[in-house]
């Protein structure tokens, strides 16, 4: 007997920084003159990749190796007023990345027979206004009908509420969504909300700490990810939490 056809995704929520954009040197850049402000040297851009992902007090508290309220409070709105006076310029899309969403939005990458194409949404730990910023600057065209970052209205991710949030705005349930992202935090909200987990490898992390991480497929080439997303929701039925 054949496997029962894969229904398609409802929605395709993609986290930003290190998956749809390599922003790694810009946010090196605004963690490090939070630093400098603060009397303590600047971190090399590697280190940024694995400190980024959890926002904003996440990254400062590892740039910082404390986790002092005070002091944190302090570095984060060192670091918010550092982005809020960058043109981001270093920020740009990774290689087909646009081809890949302007496919999703127009249904040409649905695969098989046409389907209407899946909502899109951005899901992001960075500050909310950065995240529409950068988004209206680099994806002018595409038709994202959520784009969310950190703001006191949500939790962040990888707490099952960030995507359950993004979900209901969409009307679309977690079960019938996949979340795209480059880092663990991704990883395990996806698992947390109930929704399929897809994984990039050109990302902060890299493909070998995702798939050790478990909890969803992971690529490692646009094209790969582009076959997951035809291919729909998984079979294997997920158990969906209340959010």
């Amino acid at each position: 007997m054949a496997p029962p056809a894969r229904r398609p995704f409802a929605a395709v929520i993609f986290d930003l920084d290190g998956t749809l954009v390599d922003s790694i040197g810009d946010i090196a850049d605004g963690a490090n003159k939070a630093l400098a402000e603060l009397g303590h040297p600047p971190r090399p851009v590697s280190d940024y990749h694995k400190l980024a992902g959890g926002g904003n007090r996440l990254l400062m508290s590892g740039a910082l190796d404390t986790t002092d309220d005070a002091l944190l409070d302090k570095a984060v709105a060192l670091k918010v007023a550092a982005d809020a006076a960058s043109d981001h310029a270093a920020s740009v899309p990774f290689p087909g990345i646009p081809t890949l969403l302007d496919g999703l939005a127009s249904g040409g990458d649905s695969g098989g027979a046409p389907a209407p194409p899946p909502a899109l949404a951005i899901l992001s730990n960075k500050t909310e206004p950065f995240v529409k910023a950068l988004t209206a600057r680099l994806f002018p065209a595409v038709p994202f009908r959520v784009v969310a970052g950190a703001t006191e209205r949500r939790p962040l991710k990888p707490d099952a509420g960030a995507l359950g949030a993004v979900c209901r705005e969409l009307g679309v349930a977690p079960s019938d969504t996949v979340l795209v992202g480059d880092t663990e935090v991704d990883m395990a909200a996806a698992a947390a909300a109930g929704a399929t987990a897809v994984g990039v490898a050109w990302g902060f992390r890299g493909g070998d700490a995702l798939r050790a991480g478990g909890g969803g497929a992971v690529v490692e080439t646009v094209e790969e990810l582009r076959a997951v997303l035809q291919a729909g929701v998984p079979p294997v039925a997920k158990e969906t939490v209340a959010v």
